[in-house]
């Protein structure tokens, strides 16, 4: 299983593809292992093993609201539909690198006859490929869209409670998070951009006027336009 995670993840990387979710739960699932270590340490210090409630001490710091467990539901299906939309654009890029000639459809009906990932959607991921074979994302798909409408407020909820009750929910919190960054016309890659100017003079462009700049910061901090960066 490791070495398919550390594939899916150079993947990404390669097709220069956002599936965060993949890099999250790696992340998450080795951390059992420094964890483990820290349970063991509190063992020989306390001389018990510590005892805890989802993953915290003394558990939530506050009671769940009516409704909660229906919006984990929604929440978790939004998540898994942005999963799977992650998935397919990974195909997708990698078709165009390799020129693979993939009928994005026939993909999901594979899955649905025997697969780890199946899950009883993927019929409406079949459907999504027969009604038009060229979107761009599953999210562009009526029958996604208006899941990922409908779930919206609930996945935000939970996500909320659960960062707030400081219990490490990756995947539903690494799927909003792409969702929103979709629906975003700017990311923070703008500071990134400029703190790179910062430390490696890489310049930056300005989105009121055309043109390459950097900033020199260890001088007056005034701005000159450049001939650009290469790096």
């Amino acid at each position: 299983m490791r070495s398919c995670h550390f594939k899916n993840i150079h993947s990404n990387f390669y097709l220069f593809i956002v599936n965060a979710k993949n890099i999250y739960f790696l992340n998450f699932w080795y951390f059992f292992n420094p964890r483990e270590s820290v349970y063991k340490i509190w063992e020989k210090l306390c001389g018990a093993r510590l005892t805890n409630t989802v993953t915290r001490i003394g558990g939530f710091y506050r009671d769940t609201y009516p409704g909660f467990e229906d919006d984990v539901r929604a929440a978790l299906y939004a998540s898994k539909v942005v999963a799977y939309a992650q998935g397919f654009d990974a195909i997708i890029a990698g078709a165009k690198e390799y020129d693979w000639n993939i009928d994005k459809g026939a993909v999901a009906k594979i899955w649905r006859g025997g697969c780890i990932i199946r899950a009883q959607f993927l019929n409406r991921i079949v459907e999504a490929y027969q009604n038009d074979a060229d979107i761009t994302s599953l999210l562009e798909d009526p029958y996604f869209a208006k899941a990922i409408a409908d779930g919206e407020a609930a996945w935000r909820r939970v996500v909320s409670i659960a960062t707030l009750s400081g219990v490490p929910i990756p995947g539903f919190s690494s799927a909003l998070s792409y969702y929103d960054s979709l629906a975003s016309e700017r990311l923070p890659a703008a500071l990134i951009q400029g703190q790179r100017d910062f430390f490696g003079a890489h310049t930056y462009k300005r989105v009121d006027r055309e043109g390459t700049f950097h900033t020199l910061w260890s001088g007056d901090r005034s701005e000159v336009e450049t001939a650009g960066s290469s790096h």
